[in-house]
């Protein structure tokens, strides 16, 4: 059944005819079913939520600012309101139009404590990323963002979230990574695809999905993406949480 705790939770089965889009894109049509689609297409999605929101809580600070970076529906943002966050604000971000509106609908179904404000940025695009590294804040959140982005464009981003952090701030970091070898490939393949029929998916919808996903998300391995972090100048980074391919990390500024 539908996730219930959003509006936006009607039943995914937009991969069962042609009316996902293809190549994938976060448009009118994919919003309507998204919260049903990650509760489904992602292990321990509401578990680690939940993990976010407490780190979140451990490691905010006064007068800082809490980023949101592609935050699809605004769930994440919201459980972050309502927690004894000690950030002023959380900026959401995200650079579909149809995804905002949806959260602003959200947004408006709930009360806050700490207040969100929405903006409608392109994280590829050298202006947005400057925009986060002139703001001071404590936490950023990329939550299976970052696997969208240009290749190229992933390193200038945790460059700026770098230096957007202030002293012991950190980003979490989630993303679906790609194996070192062939034979762990396969492996977790196949036991991701047998998740998601456990979930309802059909053998086609799930072929026409990530048909439709090539060279729209784009995976790193675990130590690309360990490098890069380092790259850009976060202090320290650890995995918290891994299951199959689905990877998330805990970086320090």
């Amino acid at each position: 059944m539908p996730h219930k705790d959003s509006p936006y939770s009607t039943y995914d089965n937009i991969y069962q005819t042609e009316k996902g889009p293809k190549p994938f894109k976060f448009d009118a049509t994919v919003t309507q079913v998204f919260d049903d689609m990650v509760h489904r297409s992602i292990p321990n999605y509401e578990k680690n939520l939940q993990s976010i929101v407490a780190m979140a809580i451990e490691y905010s600070q006064p007068n800082t600012l809490c980023y949101d970076l592609g935050c699809s529906l605004g769930k994440l943002s919201i459980a972050l309101s309502q927690a004894p966050i000690k950030t002023h604000k959380i900026i959401a971000i995200d650079n579909s139009a149809e995804m905002l509106q949806a959260t602003q609908q959200n947004i408006d179904n709930h009360k806050l404590q700490v207040p969100i404000e929405l903006s409608n940025h392109d994280l590829n695009l050298v202006q947005a990323q400057e925009g986060i590294a002139k703001n001071p804040s404590s936490v950023i959140i990329l939550n299976y963002t970052l696997q969208f982005l240009a290749p190229e464009n992933r390193l200038p981003l945790l460059k700026k979230i770098k230096q957007s952090l202030v002293s012991k701030g950190i980003l979490i970091l989630c993303e679906k990574v790609r194996p070192q070898s062939e034979q762990a490939q396969h492996l977790f393949d196949k036991h991701y695809y047998e998740f998601k029929s456990q979930k309802g998916y059909h053998n086609l919808e799930i072929s026409r999905k990530r048909d439709a996903l090539e060279n729209i998300l784009i995976p790193d391995t675990v130590e690309e993406h360990h490098q890069r972090l380092i790259q850009a100048g976060f202090s320290s980074c650890e995995i918290w949480h891994k299951h199959l391919h689905f990877t998330s990390w805990i970086a320090w500024s």
